[in-house]
């Protein structure tokens, strides 16, 4: 009841939630499907887990913070949908959700806003050359920090 309580006041912005880097809201669900700090968000992704028996692996976000995101930006599915990590240096927006199952997405920060309002079919079918999908294998971070590498700080 508190976290459904939490959320419905989350929903309406009378809930604030602080994060090391800024986090903003987006008024789209971020790759639809065809707190006080960043530990509140690995809280959140925790409780929901076990209230709605999915399985989430923070691990991943953990993992993508740590490269220090300058922006994190979360949709309209709220904690529950994508995660946006933007590194202004790199024009570089990582796109990850933490429910298992689903693949992160690299693309220019420039055009993360406009990307992200499509389904994955639709990124995948018609922007694939603006896109880099990772699946989360266990070599996924390598993959990621080898792709980080390329990008030159602007």
């Amino acid at each position: 009841e508190r976290l459904l309580r939490e959320y419905k006041a989350w929903r309406r912005g009378l809930l604030a939630v602080h994060f090391e880097a800024p986090v903003r809201r987006v008024h789209w669900h971020i790759l639809k499907p065809a707190g006080d700090s960043w530990q509140e968000l690995v809280r959140y992704f925790e409780n929901l887990s076990r209230n709605t028996g999915r399985r989430y692996d923070l691990d991943r976000l953990r993992s993508i913070h740590d490269f220090k995101p300058d922006e994190i930006f979360i949709g309209l599915a709220a904690f529950e949908g994508y995660v946006v990590f933007v590194f202004r240096s790199l024009d570089t927006a990582v796109l990850d959700c933490p429910e298992v199952g689903n693949a992160l997405y690299i693309m220019e920060a420039k055009k993360w806003t406009f990307l992200s309002q499509m389904s994955k079919t639709e990124l995948l079918k018609y922007h694939r050359e603006e896109v880099r999908r990772i699946v989360h294998y266990s070599w996924w971070l390598s993959d990621l920090k080898y792709l980080l590498s390329q990008r030159s700080p602007q």
